[in-house]
């Protein structure tokens, strides 16, 4: 994304009340985002049932298949990027 994308995106998730700005005290040029609490809500509401069934899954694979599943994973983001 550039840099002009990325700040039309902060402006919406700030205008919907999801993140608030925070200016840094030491750094004039820096600038901190805060999620709200309503917008974490939302997340769990949206992700936590996704989570929950991936716990669930990877909680059934013995040692030796979660290893082998992490190193596929890791491999396959490494090829992303």
């Amino acid at each position: 994304m550039t840099s002009q994308a990325t700040t039309a995106v902060i402006h919406r998730l700030e205008a919907a009340g999801h993140v608030q700005r925070l200016r840094s005290r030491t750094d004039a040029r820096s600038t901190h985002l805060q999620v709200s609490d309503t917008a974490v809500a939302l997340g769990w509401q949206f992700f936590g049932p996704l989570l929950d069934r991936l716990i669930v899954t990877t909680q059934a694979l013995d040692s030796d298949e979660q290893a082998r599943v992490k190193e596929y994973l890791t491999a396959v983001s490494d090829a992303l990027g």
